[in-house]
Protein backbone atom coordinates (compact mmCIF):
# COMPACT_ATOMS: atom_id res chain seq x y z
CA UNK A 1 0.00 0.00 0.00
CA UNK A 2 2.93 2.34 -0.57
CA UNK A 3 1.41 4.24 -3.49
CA UNK A 4 -1.86 4.79 -5.35
CA UNK A 5 -1.15 1.82 -7.63
CA UNK A 6 -0.87 -0.67 -4.80
CA UNK A 7 -3.74 -2.95 -3.91
CA UNK A 8 -5.39 -2.99 -0.51
CA UNK A 9 -5.90 -6.48 0.87
CA UNK A 10 -8.85 -6.99 3.18
CA UNK A 11 -9.31 -10.10 5.30
CA UNK A 12 -13.02 -10.48 6.03
CA UNK A 13 -14.40 -13.26 8.25
CA UNK A 14 -17.93 -14.63 8.53
CA UNK A 15 -18.53 -15.97 12.04
CA UNK A 16 -21.50 -17.54 13.81
CA UNK A 17 -23.43 -20.72 14.43
CA UNK A 18 -24.13 -23.27 11.70
CA UNK A 19 -27.13 -22.65 9.45
CA UNK A 20 -27.44 -18.91 10.15
CA UNK A 21 -26.67 -18.00 6.52
CA UNK A 22 -23.02 -16.93 6.59
CA UNK A 23 -22.16 -18.64 3.29
CA UNK A 24 -25.44 -17.54 1.71
CA UNK A 25 -24.73 -13.88 2.52
CA UNK A 26 -21.32 -14.07 0.84
CA UNK A 27 -22.76 -15.90 -2.19
CA UNK A 28 -25.57 -13.35 -2.45
CA UNK A 29 -23.08 -10.49 -2.41
CA UNK A 30 -20.41 -11.98 -4.68
CA UNK A 31 -22.57 -13.91 -7.13
CA UNK A 32 -25.94 -12.14 -6.71
CA UNK A 33 -27.71 -15.43 -6.20
CA UNK A 34 -29.26 -17.43 -3.37
CA UNK A 35 -28.37 -21.04 -2.73
CA UNK A 36 -31.49 -22.70 -1.34
CA UNK A 37 -29.91 -26.07 -0.56
CA UNK A 38 -28.04 -26.15 2.74
CA UNK A 39 -24.46 -27.35 2.42
CA UNK A 40 -22.40 -27.16 5.59
CA UNK A 41 -19.05 -25.39 5.42
CA UNK A 42 -16.26 -27.84 6.19
CA UNK A 43 -13.61 -25.95 8.13
CA UNK A 44 -13.12 -22.77 6.13
CA UNK A 45 -14.34 -21.69 2.71
CA UNK A 46 -12.24 -19.08 0.91
CA UNK A 47 -12.96 -16.66 -1.88
CA UNK A 48 -11.62 -13.38 -3.24
CA UNK A 49 -13.36 -10.51 -4.98
CA UNK A 50 -11.47 -7.63 -6.56
CA UNK A 51 -13.10 -4.21 -6.65
CA UNK A 52 -12.61 -0.52 -5.98
CA UNK A 53 -13.42 0.65 -2.48
CA UNK A 54 -13.37 4.40 -1.93
CA UNK A 55 -11.52 4.69 -5.26
CA UNK A 56 -8.78 2.31 -4.14
CA UNK A 57 -7.91 -0.99 -5.80
CA UNK A 58 -8.97 -3.64 -3.29
CA UNK A 59 -8.90 -7.41 -3.04
CA UNK A 60 -11.43 -8.66 -0.51
CA UNK A 61 -10.43 -12.06 0.87
CA UNK A 62 -13.45 -13.81 2.36
CA UNK A 63 -12.89 -16.50 4.97
CA UNK A 64 -16.22 -18.19 5.64
CA UNK A 65 -15.63 -20.00 8.94
CA UNK A 66 -17.60 -23.08 9.85
CA UNK A 67 -19.80 -22.70 12.91
CA UNK A 68 -19.37 -26.37 13.73
CA UNK A 69 -17.13 -26.93 16.76
CA UNK A 70 -15.69 -30.03 15.07
CA UNK A 71 -13.67 -27.63 12.92
CA UNK A 72 -12.39 -25.26 15.61
CA UNK A 73 -8.74 -26.33 15.18
CA UNK A 74 -8.96 -25.50 11.48
CA UNK A 75 -11.06 -22.35 12.00
CA UNK A 76 -9.40 -20.65 14.96
CA UNK A 77 -6.07 -19.58 13.37
CA UNK A 78 -7.96 -17.40 10.85
CA UNK A 79 -9.04 -14.79 13.42
CA UNK A 80 -5.62 -13.19 13.67
CA UNK A 81 -5.09 -10.10 11.47
CA UNK A 82 -8.66 -9.88 10.16
CA UNK A 83 -9.78 -6.35 9.32
CA UNK A 84 -13.49 -7.10 9.17
CA UNK A 85 -15.98 -9.54 10.67
CA UNK A 86 -19.62 -10.23 10.04
CA UNK A 87 -20.92 -11.85 13.21
CA UNK A 88 -24.09 -13.54 11.96
CA UNK A 89 -27.15 -14.90 13.75
CA UNK A 90 -30.52 -16.16 12.54
CA UNK A 91 -33.44 -13.88 13.50
CA UNK A 92 -35.68 -16.92 14.00
CA UNK A 93 -33.17 -18.79 16.17
CA UNK A 94 -32.70 -17.33 19.66
CA UNK A 95 -29.81 -19.67 20.48
CA UNK A 96 -27.79 -18.34 17.53
CA UNK A 97 -28.19 -14.84 19.01
CA UNK A 98 -27.25 -15.82 22.57
CA UNK A 99 -24.23 -17.68 21.15
CA UNK A 100 -22.81 -14.38 19.84
CA UNK A 101 -21.23 -14.00 23.29
CA UNK A 102 -19.47 -17.35 22.74
CA UNK A 103 -18.27 -16.20 19.30
CA UNK A 104 -17.02 -12.93 20.77
CA UNK A 105 -14.95 -14.93 23.28
CA UNK A 106 -13.65 -17.30 20.55
CA UNK A 107 -12.56 -14.35 18.40
CA UNK A 108 -10.76 -12.70 21.33
CA UNK A 109 -9.08 -15.92 22.51
CA UNK A 110 -7.80 -16.60 19.00
CA UNK A 111 -6.12 -13.29 18.36
CA UNK A 112 -8.70 -10.99 16.77
CA UNK A 113 -7.63 -7.46 17.67
CA UNK A 114 -10.96 -5.73 18.34
CA UNK A 115 -9.28 -2.30 18.21
CA UNK A 116 -7.92 -2.99 14.71
CA UNK A 117 -10.98 -4.61 13.14
CA UNK A 118 -14.47 -3.62 12.11
CA UNK A 119 -17.20 -5.89 13.47
CA UNK A 120 -20.78 -5.85 12.20
CA UNK A 121 -23.47 -7.93 13.87
CA UNK A 122 -25.84 -9.31 11.25
CA UNK A 123 -29.35 -10.56 11.90
CA UNK A 124 -30.04 -12.71 8.86
CA UNK A 125 -33.31 -14.09 7.47
CA UNK A 126 -35.25 -10.82 7.80
CA UNK A 127 -37.71 -12.16 5.24
CA UNK A 128 -39.17 -14.65 7.74
CA UNK A 129 -42.29 -13.67 9.65
CA UNK A 130 -41.59 -15.24 13.02
CA UNK A 131 -38.64 -13.54 14.63
CA UNK A 132 -37.33 -15.03 17.87
CA UNK A 133 -35.06 -12.15 18.91
CA UNK A 134 -36.30 -8.74 20.06
CA UNK A 135 -34.85 -5.61 18.45
CA UNK A 136 -34.19 -4.13 21.92
CA UNK A 137 -31.93 -7.09 22.79
CA UNK A 138 -29.96 -6.67 19.57
CA UNK A 139 -29.61 -2.93 20.10
CA UNK A 140 -28.35 -3.43 23.67
CA UNK A 141 -25.83 -6.07 22.52
CA UNK A 142 -24.27 -3.94 19.76
CA UNK A 143 -24.33 -0.66 21.71
CA UNK A 144 -22.46 -2.23 24.63
CA UNK A 145 -19.65 -3.20 22.26
CA UNK A 146 -19.69 -0.18 19.94
CA UNK A 147 -20.44 -2.36 16.92
CA UNK A 148 -22.94 -1.81 14.12
CA UNK A 149 -25.99 -3.88 13.30
CA UNK A 150 -27.45 -4.88 9.94
CA UNK A 151 -30.61 -6.88 9.34
CA UNK A 152 -30.40 -8.83 6.08
CA UNK A 153 -31.97 -11.51 3.97
CA UNK A 154 -29.62 -13.63 1.89
CA UNK A 155 -32.76 -15.09 0.32
CA UNK A 156 -34.18 -11.81 -1.04
CA UNK A 157 -30.91 -9.87 -1.06
CA UNK A 158 -32.37 -7.24 1.25
CA UNK A 159 -29.62 -5.04 2.74
CA UNK A 160 -26.80 -7.45 1.73
CA UNK A 161 -25.03 -5.11 -0.70
CA UNK A 162 -25.30 -2.25 1.80
CA UNK A 163 -23.83 -4.43 4.57
CA UNK A 164 -20.74 -5.43 2.64
CA UNK A 165 -20.13 -2.05 1.02
CA UNK A 166 -20.23 -0.27 4.38
CA UNK A 167 -18.01 -2.95 5.94
CA UNK A 168 -15.41 -2.60 3.18
CA UNK A 169 -15.49 1.21 3.38
CA UNK A 170 -14.99 1.17 7.16
CA UNK A 171 -12.13 -1.35 6.83
CA UNK A 172 -10.34 0.69 4.15
CA UNK A 173 -10.86 3.87 6.17
CA UNK A 174 -9.45 2.15 9.27
CA UNK A 175 -6.40 0.91 7.32
CA UNK A 176 -5.80 4.37 5.86
CA UNK A 177 -6.01 5.92 9.34
CA UNK A 178 -3.57 3.35 10.72
CA UNK A 179 -1.19 4.02 7.80
CA UNK A 180 -1.28 7.78 8.47
CA UNK A 181 -0.40 7.21 12.12
CA UNK A 182 2.74 5.33 11.05
CA UNK A 183 4.03 8.27 8.99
Amino acid sequence: MADSESQILLKILSVGDTQVGKSCLIKRYCEERFVNKYITTIGVDYGVKKMAVMGKKTAVNFFDLSGDDDYEEIRNPFFKDAQGVILVFDLENRESFTNLIKWERVMKENGLDFARSVIFVVGNKSDVRSKDVEQSEITAFVRKRGWEYFQTSANTGDNVKELFEKLFQKCVDMLETQKQKLK
